[in-house]
């Protein structure tokens, strides 16, 4: 859960100079859960771009990047930059979302994993937001 917002997501972050796609992925699940221990799941990678306005009137582009990944046995630690967690299943989080494109990422990713998993259940798999 977004502390700024009120909304779920998920662990997002702007990369460093140098960094890439993966390494700021890799630090920003650690930064903002605690986690550092996962194995990414290949070949999901999906990209949302968007613009805002900022607080000083000015238009920003956006462009995110998520990737899968698998936790064996997760020990949260939230940044001070989100108020909660949820870990549940794919039925129990999509209702949760309230961003569209939250919603679409969440879907492909749970039937990627579904396809992978070769059950047809998406309700076994786990799924993980912040607010």
């Amino acid at each position: 859960h977004n502390q700024a917002g009120s909304h779920w997501g998920f662990p997002k972050g702007t990369a460093l100079k140098r960094e890439s796609e993966l390494q700021n992925a890799k630090r920003e699940i650690y930064e903002e859960t605690g986690i550092s221990n996962f194995l990414l799941i290949k070949p999901f990678k999906e990209i949302e771009k968007y613009h805002f306005v900022n607080k000083n009137g000015f238009l920003i582009d956006k462009k995110v990047i998520y990737f899968l990944a698998y936790v064996a046995c997760p020990k949260i630690k939230l940044s001070k930059e989100h108020s909660r967690y949820y870990w549940g299943t794919y039925e129990q989080v999509i209702p949760k979302l309230k961003i569209k494109s939250y919603k679409t990422i969440l879907t492909r990713a749970n039937k990627k994993l579904v396809k992978s998993l070769g059950d047809s259940k998406p309700k076994e798999v786990d799924s993980f937001v912040l607010k």
